[in-house]
């Protein structure tokens, strides 16, 4: 299990939020662009909800690997995306294996081949969302994290592939012998991340305040010779419970 954070990546052309709440067509094409919009069509409102559309994630060729060392090539997001809706909702707390405790739905997906990322539109319902609902009507940031279960990843620098984080090669593992270690940049430019080949997106959450936290952290740091947590270390950390804790 790993967790990915919307604002741990670098869009390139974009400083605009990265969840918008859209309760009308222009307002999503605003939001949007007109490929996602096309390919999702008419958009219903939902009644005690609202609709919110999310710049959830980065392709690899645009927007690099993300903060915690995360990587995903455009023709994988291409054909997971759907995943977010198939197995995942909206939740507060990634309970995402309890259903009856979901705060909203994932509606429809996309991956923009323009702009290299997926979107989502998301419901959350206004009797469970109302507190962060309101921050995104006055245009503050709130982000939002992602659950992702795969079976291995790989070393961007040796290809090695691994089950868990016991397995990491010395490239990427916690605590690697300088200049190794995660999100870390090599002298002769080359940097050290995973690349997640396969895998499925299973729900989406509102960040609460340790991992918003630890994204501002990460913000910081961006770019500086510091090892950050990866998308393993981070679900370890901040949801023991629903880490395999490997």
């Amino acid at each position: 299990p790993k967790l990915i954070l919307s604002g741990s990546f670098e869009f390139p052309d974009w400083d605009g939020p990265l969840a918008t709440i859209v309760d009308d067509p222009d307002r999503l094409k605003r939001a949007s662009s007109s490929p996602v919009v096309a390919e999702w069509g008419e958009i219903e409102p939902k009644k005690g909800a609202s609709l919110i559309h999310l710049i959830a994630m980065g392709a690899h060729e645009v927007t690099g690997n993300n903060y915690n060392g995360d990587a995903w090539k455009k023709h994988f997001l291409k054909e997971a995306h759907h995943t977010f809706k198939e197995f995942g909702a909206l939740f507060r707390n990634h309970d995402a294996k309890n259903f009856d405790k979901k705060d909203g739905d994932v509606e429809k997906t996309a991956f923009n081949d323009d702009m290299g990322r997926v979107e989502l539109l998301v419901s959350a319902d206004h009797d469970k969302c109302g507190d962060w609902l309101e921050d995104i009507e006055k245009g503050k940031r709130v982000d939002f994290s992602m659950g992702f279960d795969c079976h291995h990843d790989v070393c961007s620098l040796c290809g090695k592939k691994a089950a868990t984080r016991r397995e990491y090669c010395d490239h990427v593992k916690k605590n690697a012998k300088a200049p190794y270690g995660m999100n870390r940049i090599l002298p002769d430019g080359r940097k050290c991340f995973v690349f997640n080949p396969e895998g499925k997106f299973n729900d989406i959450s509102k960040v609460g305040k340790g991992a918003d936290a630890i994204a501002q952290h990460l913000r910081k740091v961006a770019g500086l010779d510091e090892e950050a947590p990866g998308g393993a270390e981070l679900m370890e950390f901040l949801f023991p419970s629903l880490s395999s804790g490997k």
